[in-house]
């Protein structure tokens, strides 16, 4: 597993995502009582993948989308043993993929701009700490968020010195980005001004959102009271207005706290393509 993971990395995966493999495929190989090599079945695993709980003490099956995450690891662990000679054919290799189309059960939904300035603009003003981030951070964080379409452990990752204003751009490290590379991503002029006044009041080199609530996944939940705060519903027609949503949501708007949009793309058009493959 050691040399699999070095090999992850000299190929330019990144940190986390090496992490997320090396737990995921020792997690199949327990479950299976794949203690050898010649232990690994595809029907076993398969079997094993299908049945996966979203946590050991709950009744809720994983996503389609997170078997497929798991199957996808055990088929790349299979291939590294076949160039290392250690195996002779992928017993994973002809293992379908489960159709996540017949499992959305968390479809995300489009913040109109209206929603955009009431979740801003009431966070800003509510004094309320969260995940031990102040409102005011907060409400920067969604402003990034939305126009520059980084995801939350980019943003997570994001320094003082991250912020380049003159000229007005934003540097990911390539060990938060999902392919490993480090990623220069442009800011609209409209946020330069507010970003130039917040960053003022950040020490030197200091984490701009410190805390393990990227990690964690936090952003949800604290995004998710502050949307209740604003009178934003999270659930509209069945669709959910999650945090990875925002960054779907770029807007080129004169004034982001105004959220008066000239336009709106996709993060596809926001972030280099790299940044988006799977």
């Amino acid at each position: 597993m050691g040399e699999w993971a070095e090999s992850l990395r000299v190929k330019g995966t990144s940190a986390d995502q090496i992490e997320l493999l090396k737990a995921r495929v020792p997690r199949v190989n327990s479950g299976c009582g794949f203690d050898r090599v010649r232990d690994l079945n595809g029907d076993t695993a398969y079997t094993f993948i299908g049945g996966l709980k979203v946590r050991e003490d709950s009744d809720q099956f994983a996503s389609y989308q997170t078997r497929n995450f798991y199957l996808s690891a055990m088929k790349q662990f299979a291939r590294f043993l076949i160039r290392r000679k250690i195996l002779t054919e992928n017993p994973f290799y002809d293992l379908e993929p489960w159709d996540v189309r017949k499992d959305r059960k968390h479809d995300r939904r489009e913040v109109t701009a209206d929603e955009l300035q009431s979740l801003i603009s009431t966070t800003e003003v509510a004094d309320v700490t969260r995940s031990k981030l102040s409102a005011v951070d907060r409400a920067m964080l969604y402003c990034v968020a939305v126009f520059t379409g980084l995801r939350s452990a980019e943003l997570g990752s994001l320094r003082s010195e991250s912020f380049n204003l003159e000229p007005a751009e934003v540097t990911v490290p390539g060990k938060f980005t999902k392919n490993g590379d480090p990623a220069v991503q442009p800011l609209p002029p409209a946020i330069v001004p507010l970003l130039t006044e917040w960053l003022m009041g950040k020490p030197a080199n200091s984490l701009c959102w410190p805390g393990p609530w990227a990690k964690n996944k936090g952003a949800g939940k604290f995004l998710k009271a502050d949307l209740e705060a604003a009178d934003v519903p999270y659930v509209k027609d069945g669709l959910f207005a999650d945090f990875h949503g925002l960054r779907h949501e770029l807007r080129l708007a004169p004034d982001p706290k105004r959220g008066e949009p000239e336009g709106s793309v996709g993060a596809g058009a926001a972030q280099h393509d790299h940044t988006d493959r799977g």
